[in-house]
């Protein structure tokens, strides 16, 4: 990968190395999603939605999320067609 090219298109890679956390430090993993399923659990922890369409309109939300509009989720939701 050129992150040169990336910097230059105003591109980035995102991710999260889960197995990499589980493996060297399974404490920390641990502690950490029990701490989520609480805030869960007291309704603290709500998912940031974007937007939600049907599946009518699948195309919009690639759309959306290739021109980078979304600040949450993009869900498609099949009963809404």
């Amino acid at each position: 990968m050129d992150v040169n090219e990336l910097r230059m298109r105003g591109r980035s890679v995102i991710g999260f190395a889960m197995p990499y956390l589980v493996a060297r430090r399974p404490d920390l993993y641990e502690h950490r999603q029990r701490e989520l399923w609480r805030l869960h659990a007291n309704g603290h922890l709500r998912a940031a939605v974007h937007r939600t369409l049907s599946l009518d309109e699948a195309a919009e939300a690639h759309r959306v999320i290739e021109d980078r509009e979304n600040l949450g989720k993009v869900i498609l939701e099949p009963s809404r067609m």
